[in-house]
């Protein structure tokens, strides 16, 4: 299930170039230890303002790097509930100094109408019985000032450490003990003259559902 906004589509007549890895880079996180680092994709995305030659028009890109702009984890593991509680999972994007990621819901500035831009998205992929998805409490965004064109523009975006929130709720009947709760973060680094190819990290944790009182 998908716990966002569908990303942008390309505003504007301006044409752009969209260069797409496949496949993405993805790691694996258990217990906020990243286990497969190595990125292998290369810049996500490049464009061209359709007035070649104007002052803000804007260049191709295309740049190796990002691999370690953000990492990504559960705040607390493990996450420990009783039948009928609802509970709040905190998943951190922890920017490195200068990187950004684009928000859940991007908003794109007039300055930027080519550019088709990758939301940060949330997905549980997997939950123990009796266990539902409530919904996710996205952080505020934040603005940066970014130089894709000739001129600094401002952006919202998450930057330093942005922490959401995963709301699950446990049944009144949902089985007692330890389970793996899997859950799927997407996100687009950037920094303030280029954006990297998409990054999936897939976070397990566990979640222990005790008896009432315990």
């Amino acid at each position: 299930m998908f716990l966002n906004s569908q990303p942008l589509s390309s505003l504007g007549t301006a044409r752009y170039l969209d260069w797409r890895v496949s496949p993405e880079p993805t790691f694996t996180v258990a217990h906020g230890t990243v286990m497969n680092p190595t990125a292998t994709g290369i810049v996500l995305l490049g464009w061209l303002a359709v007035t070649l030659g104007a002052p803000e028009a804007a260049r191709a890109l295309q740049v190796p790097g990002g691999a370690d702009s953000v990492k990504v984890w559960v705040a607390a593991e493990p996450v420990v509930a009783h039948p009928g509680d609802e509970v709040s999972v905190a998943v951190a994007l922890e920017h490195a100094p200068g990187f950004h990621s684009w928000p859940h819901e991007p908003v794109v500035p007039p300055q930027f109408a080519a550019v088709n831009p990758i939301a940060t998205t949330i997905e549980v992929i997997s939950l123990p019985e009796g266990v539902m998805v409530e919904g996710v409490e996205w952080p505020e965004a934040v603005p940066v000032v970014v130089r894709y064109t000739r001129r600094p523009v401002e952006l919202q975006s998450y930057a330093n450490t942005a922490v959401a929130h995963v709301r699950l709720r446990l049944s009144g009947d949902a089985p007692l003990g330890e389970e793996s709760v899997v859950i799927r973060v997407r996100h687009q680094s950037c920094d303030e003259r280029f954006c990297y190819a998409p990054r999936t990290v897939t976070l397990r944790f566990s979640l222990r559902i005790e008896p009432p009182g315990g």
